[in-house]
């Protein structure tokens, strides 16, 4: 989730435009970007005749159609900004499979909506609720316990919560 907050934080502000859908899916974008890095910090302009000639295929590709905030990736701060929003879609993704694979199963939650304006406060919300209800659920289960030898004890039931949760 941190690295996905990062990558929000990079590309945050910044509108970029392209069709996610006309990138090839064998695509290597981090290698991608790094050319297209070198490229722009030997000074170079990806869009001239002579530097295109030295770019691979999926640089042109990359360059030709992606546009952030309607300007070309002639700088370092574009390709980073790119690079972070495509790491940024790449990890959301990771995010939903992994949603769907556990907690959807687990406590029947509702699928998460990645194409929502901010995905990942709404999957932090609903981290939050699924860990209220797992330590409400274990605070009931110690206190029928505890009531039922006949111990009743807050204190008690709260150290086992806690060593029990950091146990997961």
């Amino acid at each position: 989730m941190d690295v996905a907050w990062n990558a929000y934080k990079a590309m945050h502000g910044h509108e970029i435009t392209f069709s996610i859908k006309s990138l090839p899916t064998e695509l290597d974008i981090d290698a991608t970007f790094e050319e297209l890095r070198k490229v722009v910090k030997r000074g170079r302009n990806p869009a001239s005749l002579m530097t295109r000639l030295g770019l691979s295929k999926s640089a042109k590709l990359i360059f030709d159609i992606v546009k952030v905030d309607d300007h070309g990736l002639i700088t370092e701060e574009r390709i980073t900004v790119t690079q972070s929003y495509l790491s940024y879609l790449r990890l959301l993704k990771k995010i939903r499979v992994t949603w769907n694979l556990s907690i959807t199963t687990i406590i029947d939650e509702p699928d998460i909506d990645i194409e929502s304006s901010m995905p990942l406060a709404h999957i932090d919300d609903f981290i939050i609720k699924c860990l209220i209800i797992v330590l409400i659920r274990r605070m009931l289960f110690f206190s029928n316990i505890e009531a039922l030898n006949g111990q009743l004890n807050v204190c008690s039931i709260m150290r086992r919560l806690i060593s029990d949760s950091v146990m997961l």
